[in-house]
């Protein structure tokens, strides 16, 4: 348990220095530990599109887990609008995909609801414009995949029985996991 505790210690301050205020500071810490989470989700979303044979899927998660990593290297050599802007968007646009490749059934809807939410964590308070802007952004293109409806770029692949169940637990677990987060570094702030 100490290990795990040291680890997120280290993930949380990955990216922020000494003389930081405390705002930007936690903001910074969610938008770091958001970007390695889902580098993570990521990273299994690829391994599932590459083990049944999804090409396209398993092309545009590579692409997006690379663009994570870069994400967290802007986050770590302070360039913190970059990192957290580049971030939501790669997750954006791998929502909209997934959820275009893929039945009302699979749940990737779910993760519309990190879109929204994200911004609002992940810049301080004197940043809300851009968080703002940014959940703006996210609520538009989850209307407008509403709309348009799924398979519009890519074929759809049937999800299996319990894809929704494990994308919702998913998504409310990372839901919880970035605001207990947060929650705790404000008790510790």
């Amino acid at each position: 348990m100490v290990f795990l505790k040291s680890l997120l210690i280290k993930i949380l301050n990955l990216a922020t220095h000494p003389g930081m205020d405390e705002n930007k500071k936690l903001a910074i810490q969610v938008a770091t530990f958001d970007a390695v989470v889902t580098l993570f989700i990521g990273t299994f979303y690829l391994i599932d599109a590459w083990l049944n044979n999804l090409d396209p899927l398993t092309f545009i998660y590579l692409v997006g887990a690379s663009l994570y990593g870069l994400a967290i290297y802007l986050l770590y050599k302070r360039h913190y609008d970059a990192g957290r802007i580049l971030g939501f968007f790669v997750s954006l646009v791998e929502i909209f995909i997934s959820v275009d490749s893929s039945s009302v059934q699979s749940g990737f809807e779910y993760f519309y609801f990190t879109s929204l939410a994200i911004p609002f964590v992940a810049f301080s308070f004197d940043e809300r414009l851009k968080g703002g802007m940014l959940t703006s952004i996210g609520a538009t293109v989850l209307i407008i995949q509403q709309v348009i409806g799924t398979g519009l770029f890519f074929p759809i692949n049937e999800p299996g029985e319990w894809d929704r169940v494990i994308t919702m637990s998913i998504v409310v677990i990372y839901h919880l996991a970035v605001f207990t987060v947060a929650r705790w570094q404000l008790a510790v702030a």
